[in-house]
């Protein structure tokens, strides 16, 4: 088990966006998944110091910005994939099937069929840097609090079958660090972001806007060949030891408390995330 970090004030926030020296002005930066909830949350950050292209299969809910490029399609299709990465200096892939109660069989061809197809096409262009989105469920088989803190060390152990396409997106991107000469690769295991903290348990792995923007900031930036990360704002009581992000030259700065929120047991599903009494 790691050590926690000491706690930081909600109120501590660095004024303005992250510097993103990683590609430096003029590069270009591709975000898949670009019509997704925490896409729209990076954009404006991306978008001050790089040249963005947008891929997804929908159209992103606000225009493309100056500075900022949409090409729809679908990752799965090699000649898209090949297509996206051209001139690529730096790739942050949300793309992919988000919900742990997809069909088991679509999370695995869209999640990890669409990465290899992917990162296949970046690795023949040798793109230098990647930011993989991976989630806690890829460790959501951790779930009493004796495994808790979970260290990011810890061997995958999802809670369902989009927790494991999760972690086969890991072991791809492993294999990317290992191929690609002077890779960076970070895999971020993402808390729930992007959406209203409504559930007190979800407060012990909530990850908030401005925690979100800096960590992947750092991530765009380290000089680490690989690693895999949780990406959780603090809190009193942490599911997950977010304390070896600080090797990205990051720290969570935002106190995310569960007062006033509603607890009780979770509804009945396959996804094993959560115990059956959360608050114990």
């Amino acid at each position: 088990m790691g050590q926690r970090h000491p706690p930081s004030p909600a109120h501590d926030h660095s004024a303005g966006h992250p510097d993103l020296t990683m590609i430096g002005s003029g590069g270009r930066l591709l975000l898949t998944g670009g019509a997704g909830v925490v896409a729209q949350l990076l954009r404006p950050m991306l978008r001050e110091r790089s040249e963005v292209v947008l891929a997804d299969l929908r159209q992103p809910p606000t225009p493309p910005a100056a500075g900022e490029t949409f090409r729809p399609g679908d990752l799965r299709d090699p000649g898209y994939a090949d297509e996206i990465t051209e001139g690529v200096d730096a790739i942050v892939h949300l793309g992919g099937q988000a919900s742990p109660g997809a069909d088991p069989a679509e999370l695995y061809e869209v999640n990890v069929g669409g990465t290899a197809t992917l990162l296949e096409a970046a690795r023949r262009r040798g793109v230098p840097r990647l930011v993989i989105a991976s989630s806690v469920h890829a460790c959501g088989g951790y779930n009493t609090t004796a495994d808790w803190p979970v260290h990011p060390d810890r061997p995958v152990r999802p809670c369902c079958p989009y927790g494991a396409s999760k972690g086969a997106m890991e072991v791809q991107a492993r294999l990317y660090s290992d191929e690609v000469a002077d890779a960076r690769v970070v895999c971020l295991r993402f808390a729930l972001v992007g959406h209203p903290l409504t559930w007190r348990p979800d407060a012990r792995a909530y990850l908030a806007d401005e925690d979100l923007l800096t960590l992947i900031a750092a991530s765009l930036q380290t000089d680490l060949a690989f690693g895999c990360y949780f990406g959780a704002s603090d809190c009193p009581d942490p599911r997950y030891d977010v304390g070896p992000g600080r090797a990205l030259g990051w720290q969570p700065k935002v106190w995310v408390s569960a007062t006033g929120l509603p607890g009780g047991a979770p509804a009945p599903q396959r996804c094993r995330l959560w115990p059956v009494d959360p608050d114990g």
